[in-house]
């Protein structure tokens, strides 16, 4: 026989499971006419200026943290038609394609012909300083990363390039690194995004460490920081500020 505090439970659930229906809908409607309104200026919709705006400021600067040792400023030797070419054999043969729609498959097809031609584009980009405006479009994808399908704030969005703004810019990134690498900017305990190093390494080291404690009967205390959605706080002035203190400043040829 139900009871009725039974029955007051059944009809409570109801009605929670109603309220949670209409917030998810209206939750819904609400990101949709948000991406309506700013359909014509979707950048707005992934900045991440109320993400930064939330972390507590710092008492040092941020150039406190810098080992400035570099002697000569960043030069670009000049981009040669054999690295081109060999640069593109090395690119994955990709099915998404950017804004120009056109195939990498296609481009290593031409590479011999194409060379000669991108070798003068791409330093004329280097020696005057800038990057040219047709590759810097791009197609934006979001892509889903994890929580509510529903909530904007929960995709991340991919630019695909034009696969000539990324020979340009790997060309300009092996020069970068190799500024880098010469002058020790990087600190040891840097595994990721860089050459012959890992993720992987990184916890090798951090468990030798640990070992080591272990056996010298020494007290290990491990602090671990997931800040999320790190690209989005980054502060472009005073990247470019470390940049110039660095010597990677001017026009680089």
């Amino acid at each position: 026989m139900e009871t009725i505090e039974s029955a007051l439970y059944d009809k409570y659930k109801t009605y929670r499971n109603k309220l949670t229906s209409v917030l998810k809908a209206a939750e819904k409607s609400y990101y949709a006419n948000k991406l309506l309104n700013e359909r014509d200026n979707l950048r707005k919709v992934w900045q991440g200026s109320s993400l930064a705006k939330s972390i507590a400021p710092s008492s040092c600067k941020a150039t406190d943290y810098l080992k400035v040792n570099t002697l000569d400023s960043l030069f670009l030797s000049p981009i040669t038609p054999s690295e081109i070419i060999d640069q593109i054999a090395l690119m994955k043969n990709s099915y998404s394609k950017g804004y120009d729609d056109i195939a990498i498959r296609v481009i290593k097809h031409s590479a011999n012909e194409l060379s000669s031609i991108l070798a003068e584009i791409f330093n004329q980009s280097l020696e005057q300083g800038v990057f040219p405006d047709q590759l810097k479009i791009s197609k934006v994808v979001p892509i889903f990363k994890a929580g509510d399908k529903t909530k904007v704030s929960n995709y991340r969005p991919i630019s695909l390039l034009s696969p000539f703004a990324k020979l340009l810019e790997k060309k300009f990134h092996t020069r970068l690194i190799s500024f880098v690498d010469k002058n020790n900017i990087l600190v040891d305990n840097q595994y990721g995004f860089r050459k012959h190093l890992s993720t992987e390494l990184a916890l090798l080291d951090l468990t030798n460490q640990i070992t080591k404690a272990l056996d010298e009967h020494q007290t290990m205390i491990g602090i671990f920081l997931d800040l999320s959605k790190a690209f989005d706080t980054v502060n472009h002035a005073i990247l470019i500020k470390k940049t110039r203190i660095l010597r990677v400043k001017g026009s680089p040829a």
